[in-house]
């Protein structure tokens, strides 16, 4: 079950299949969607499309710019509003980073990132009115992906900068958690980045 929608959304492939078929075979008895409804499907999108500009999150020592996210891979929500399920992305992915990051750094110490593309573990697939919203498939077929340009920085002074585009092919090998969190697997991604690559640095330079 992948951490990023709620157990009702979540699906294994089997489980998805059959909900298919199920939703083929009631739409046979099913009229057209009336009109209106597809009039109100697209003014919702219009609406939610409005939500391109970059955002910025904060917690503790990280600072993170959402740049550009309507260009992103894939940010999709399955079964709440795009820009409320974008924002919980963006707060959860920030707030789980500075929890591993801002004990290890000093006072006048932050971390900032520019993240130009985010591609959710998983892809969404319709049901086909088995149910009432699209699922989040979750398989390796569909790993997790994060590019973004970093920096460490110390009072008015950048001690380490650099890009990364990171991925976790085998992200659903080994022993997986008993209580999923919100999007784990990204969250994963970029605490494993940060202990293997700016925390060594951080911790052999000199205190001031």
């Amino acid at each position: 079950m992948p951490a990023q929608i709620p157990k009702e959304s979540l699906m294994s492939a089997r489980s998805y299949l059959s909900l298919v078929i199920v939703g083929a075979i009631a739409l046979t008895g099913c009229a057209q969607t009336p009109t209106e409804n597809k009039a109100e499907t697209v003014v919702n999108s219009a609406v939610e499309n409005s939500q391109d500009a970059s955002m910025v999150t904060q917690a503790g020592a990280v600072t993170i710019e959402w740049l550009d996210p309507a260009k992103y891979t894939d940010i999709k929500a399955s079964s709440e509003l795009q820009s409320r399920f974008q924002q919980r992305v963006f707060d959860t992915l920030t707030a789980n980073l500075a929890q591993q990051v801002t004990p290890m750094l000093e006072s006048n110490e932050k971390l900032e990132l520019v993240v130009t593309n985010v591609d959710l573990a998983g892809d969404i697939r319709p049901t086909f009115g088995a149910t009432l919203n699209d699922i989040r498939i979750v398989s390796n077929l569909y790993p997790p992906r994060i590019t973004f340009t970093y920096k460490v920085i110390k009072g008015n002074q950048t001690m380490l900068a650099g890009s990364e585009k990171l991925q976790d092919l085998g992200f659903l090998d080994g022993i997986q958690p008993i209580i999923d969190r919100p999007f784990m697997y990204e969250s994963g991604l970029l605490t494993t980045w940060f202990n293997k690559t700016v925390a060594p640095v951080l911790q052999g330079s000199p205190s001031e």
